[in-house]
């Protein structure tokens, strides 16, 4: 069974606005990600948020469904 995305952040750059879907692992995959089956660039770690393992500058808020 495929599991279909649903987004439940937003992440918020100097140059843009997604839509990512956090995982139970903590990977945050974007649409497009998820939909080749690829790594993610965002996860969530211990309470940080990740690009590619490192900080960035940029904000994360939830969305409702």
């Amino acid at each position: 069974m495929e599991i279909a995305f649903t987004p439940t952040h937003r992440i918020t750059t100097e140059t843009e606005e997604f839509d990512v879907m956090l995982c139970d692992n903590g990977a945050a995959y974007q649409r497009d990600e998820w939909n080749a089956t690829v790594d993610s660039d965002y996860e969530l770690s211990g309470g940080q948020w990740l690009f590619q393992g490192e900080p960035f500058a940029g904000t994360v808020e939830a969305v409702c469904g």
